[in-house]
């Protein structure tokens, strides 16, 4: 109780800062500018929309040390992304609402093209204009599995005039990063071009008793190609194009042991985890008098060798690898007013997607895991495939109108109406003593239809302030298990939610100070809960549970003095099953429990100061200090495993020296020990540890 009231102390006098900020550090600041976000999809201030919605500037992204999304931990209230082991299990938790497995709860956006996939979600981010994040359903506007909420990633547009930026970055295990981004007007006020890439690598943080090597190295490399066109003064046209490779060493899991808290990392396959990405988008958008069309094409591509140590202990069991290769065209077409001043405001349209996803599974006995499992085999082996499609469409509209019957009055009304359809192709094949034996195989496929719907109403009762509520109805599709081993574990169906919100947004003090609150409450049923299968060797979805998710977020923005800038926000969520009996036949039920994998709390608090130097070789200087608080999480339904809270201090002092900017910076600095995951399998508990103290030196260019 201490530490939450020492939070809401910090967090009345401190502020997030998200308030649109130049990406020039050499720019003085006299007030908070305003925040100009696309939650609506439309441009609107972050003070205006009635939504709980952050928003974090590139230039915060870049002093704060945002290199992932994984980093969005603490600077976003109640939003939870941690660190699994590899890229491709990266869920994302908003007030307590996430998928560990199969298709993700939260949905995450790039330049408003969405990523189906949480293999997807955890990529480096450069050249970054602003990050959105959005909390509560979102099914109105934005579609299927965003009932916690999305996350917006917008990149930089290339500008009218000829420019260059460019960073190397050094730090202690092995870490080097390397960004470029180059643009030039094609044709002066009618095209431009934008060439933009990134390469990290580091030597691993946590290194393997077994060999002596080091267990999570990285090798991550990208780039984007961005092409504006501006055939008339009223169109526009916005041609996107992005390549992601990356290569890791995964999974730094060690047995926890029975006393003491040291975690040994020991275990004799290495495991790794290789991603290729690739994908483009086609915007086109005309703006008339009164209604705007837009049109958004986009196609990925996504294949993933994941090769694993699926005990994670020096004998010979078990080795899992598995082979994704995922395709997805979508395509959306929407019309609304042009002007957002209007008393009446609407925006409608149409979406459509079809994915295609294969994965192959491979689970292989070693010597140890036959005479364990007391296989009567020489060798064993087993092959799964999974050839899915899945495919939808969807009607959108979302409408508001103002001043109803009072000034300053404003109702907003959203409906969606959505179907989707999946079927799957499943093979399993055993290979005992290297002979085959095909053991199942068959075809499935169902569908769902839903009506999505959404009221709020907004006040705003003077210039700079405002109340809103909202109800939201929020959905989650069905899908097929990959790993089962009972038929009527095969596949799972949807979640739903109702939340409940209340939200003030207020502006003071001639625009140096602005505060955002909201209170939330979500009613949560037919959980896909994540249950190990009855072997233990491997997880699946079950619809298991009824919940609920009640919690407040608090952001305060301050500026007090030109230049100084403080900065913090707190989010809490008391997340509990209402009902869970984890098996029917016994009379043990996890009602009143936490939900497992999210924290109570997070917490962010940031200060910056920038001091100009003039007349001589340095000409500015810039001290900044952020404080990321996680609070209790639990680690099974049982809650018989638990992480305490914990903080990590970041630091780090940027010198401009003429077109140069040189940044020393720490994470971690305190070296905090902690735990980033912790489960059960095969009998055994394992536990990640947290990343340690990281140092480092950024040198960068800007013309």
């Amino acid at each position: 109780m201490k530490r939450i009231a020492l939070f809401c102390f910090l967090s009345y006098l401190l502020s997030f800062s998200t308030f649109g900020q130049t990406d020039s550090i050499l720019i003085d600041q006299y007030e908070l500018e305003g925040v100009v976000i696309s939650a609506d999809k439309r441009e609107s201030g972050i003070m205006d929309v009635p939504v709980s919605v952050s928003s974090v500037s590139g230039l915060v992204v870049e002093r704060d040390r945002i290199v992932t999304s994984t980093d969005l931990t603490g600077p976003i209230p109640n939003l939870y992304m941690p660190d699994y082991g590899s890229r491709l299990t990266s869920p994302i938790y908003i007030r307590g609402i996430g998928s560990r497995i199969n298709s993700p709860s939260v949905g995450f956006y790039m330049d408003e093209v969405a990523l189906f996939e949480k293999a997807a979600f955890d990529l480096d981010l450069y050249n970054v204009e602003r990050i959105e994040v959005l909390r509560g359903p979102q099914g109105t506007l934005y579609g299927r599995n965003t009932m916690g909420g999305i996350v917006h990633v917008i990149t930089k547009d290339p500008g009218n005039e000829l420019g260059l930026k460019a960073s190397a970055e050094l730090g202690n295990y092995g870490h080097q990063q390397y960004r470029l981004m180059l643009e030039n007007p094609l044709i002066k006020d009618k095209m431009y071009i934008q060439f933009s890439g990134n390469y990290r690598t580091r030597d691993g943080y946590h290194v393997n008793q077994y060999d002596g090597m080091p267990v999570d190295w990285l090798n991550s490399g990208g780039g984007r190609i961005k092409l504006i066109a501006k055939p008339k003064d009223n169109s526009k046209i916005v041609l996107n194009v992005y390549g992601d490779l990356s290569n890791e060493g995964a999974y730094p899991y060690a047995v926890v042991p029975e006393e003491g808290d040291d975690l040994v990392i020991n275990y004799d396959h290495a495991s790794s985890y290789k991603r290729d990405m690739l994908g483009g988008s086609f915007l086109y958008e005309q703006t008339g008098r009164k209604i705007r069309l837009t049109s958004i094409t986009s196609f990925q591509h996504l294949k993933g060798l994941q090769d694993i140590d699926q005990d994670f202990t020096p004998d010979d069991l078990l080795t899992v690898t598995q082979d994704q290769n995922q395709q997805l065209l979508t395509q959306e077409i929407r019309l609304g007013n042009t002007s957002s001043t209007d008393r009446f405001n609407w925006i409608t349209g149409v979406y459509g997607f079809y994915q295609m996803n294969y994965q192959e599974v491979e689970v292989n006995y070693g010597e140890d895991g036959i005479s364990r499992f007391r296989l009567p085999y020489t060798t064993y082996s087993y092959l799964k495939q999974n050839d899915m499609v899945n495919y939808g469409t969807a009607l959108f509209g979302q409408a508001s109108l103002n001043d109803l019957l009072l000034e300053g009055v404003e109702l907003t009304l959203g409906v969606r109406v959505d179907y989707e359809k999946d079927a799957l192709n499943y093979n399993y094949e055993r290979y005992p003593d290297g002979e085959t034996v095909p053991t199942e195989a068959f075809e499935s496929d169902f569908s769902f239809f839903e009506i999505l719907p959404k009221v709020a109403l907004n006040y705003r009762w003077s210039d700079g302030q405002m109340n809103y509520l909202s109800i939201t109805r929020g959905y989650k599709s069905g899908g097929f298990n990959t790993t089962f081993e009972q038929e009527e574990d095969r596949s799972f169906n949807p979640e739903y939610s109702w939340n409940y919100e209340f939200g003030w947004k207020g502006a003071f003090i001639n625009n140096k100070a602005n505060v955002r609150l909201a209170l939330f409450y979500i009613d949560w049923e037919d959980l896909q809960v994540y249950q190990p299968v009855p072997s233990g060797r491997g997880s699946m979805l079950k619809n298991a549970a009824s919940a609920y998710s009640k919690g407040a977020e608090l952001e305060i923005n301050i500026l007090p003095v030109y230049n100084l800038i403080l900065s913090g926000n707190l989010g809490y969520s008391d997340v509990r099953f209402t009902d869970f009996a984890p098996d029917p036949e016994e009379e043990l039920n996890y009602a009143d429990n936490k939900v497992p994998y999210v924290p109570d709390l997070t917490g962010y608090f940031s200060a910056s100061y920038r001091i100009p130097l003039k007349g001589g070789f340095v000409h500015n200087l810039v001290f900044a200090a952020n404080w990321r608080e996680t609070g209790k999480i639990y680690w099974n339904n049982a809650n018989e495993y638990s992480q305490e809270a914990y903080g990590l201090l970041g630091a780090n002092i940027s010198i401009g020296i003429h077109d140069f900017n040189l940044r020393i910076w720490a994470e971690n600095l305190l070296g905090t020990d902690y735990r980033s995951f912790q489960f059960t399998a095969l009998g055994n508990v394992y536990a990640q540890p947290g990343r340690p103290r990281r140092i480092g030196l950024t040198l960068s260019f800007n013309l």
